[in-house]
Formats: structure tokens, C-alpha cells, sequence
């Protein structure tokens, strides 16, 4: 079941994000705790680096990978493209206010509406 976050949340995060960026300090503080639950989580064999799987699980996960990273790069050039055919062609002055949801028939996140396209 997927959860999905509203706009405003997504808004507060944002901010949040861009807060903690600003302050050095605490972005130090919070890249301790994460290296910490990394740390911990490792050592109590919740989660695996590469060199702990095998052969075969480390080929299907770098398969994994590079699919994901093909599907990224052909998303943002699908976006990229977009964008500019709009920058090129204003059809009226409203144009760049268009916003554009591109669907991925690919796509691999679980519960993504991609997927319902199929």
C-alpha cells in the first residue's frame, strides 16, 4: 500500500530541507545521526553492503541499478526536451504556466500510476 503526500506536506519538507542547508551546524548534526543508524543497522546485519551478497544477488542488483538509472536519464531527457519545446514554442502567454504529468510505462516504483497505463 502505498502512502501518498499531499502537496502542502511535500511544501513543509521542502522548507525544512532548505532550513537544515542553510544552518552548517545542524546539516553536520543530522549526517552524524545518519552515518550512526547506517552504522548501526550494519553492524546488526539488517542491511547488507555489495560485497556481502552473492555473485549472482550483486549481478541482479547492478542490473537493477542500471535500469534504474537508464529510466531516470530518459525521464529527465523526456523533461528537458519538454520544457524546451515549450521555451521554443509559446503557443499563448499562459504557456509557461503549463504543467505537464509524464506517465512512464517502465516505471518501477511500486504503486506508481505509471503503472495503471499498462
Amino acid at each position: 500500500m502505498k502512502i501518498k503526500i499531499n502537496d502542502a506536506s511535500k511544501r513543509s519538507m521542502r522548507r525544512a530541507r532548505e532550513k537544515l542547508k542553510k544552518d552548517p551546524v545542524a546539516l553536520e548534526e543530522k549526517r552524524k545521526k545518519d552515518r550512526e543508524y547506517y552504522h548501526r543497522k550494519k553492524s546488526q546485519e539488517e542491511m547488507k553492503t555489495i560485497n556481502d551478497l552473492s555473485e549472482r544477488q550483486q549481478r541482479q542488483l547492478r542490473n537493477k541499478w542500471r535500469k534504474d538509472a537508464k529510466l531516470r536519464k530518459d525521464r529527465l531527457k523526456l523533461l528537458r526536451e519538454t520544457a524546451r519545446f515549450i521555451d521554443e514554442n509559446p503557443s499563448n502567454k499562459f504557456s509557461q504556466f503549463i504543467i505537464i504529468k509524464i506517465y512512464f510505462p517502465g516505471c518501477s516504483r511500486p504503486g506508481c500510476s505509471c503503472e495503471n497505463l499498462n
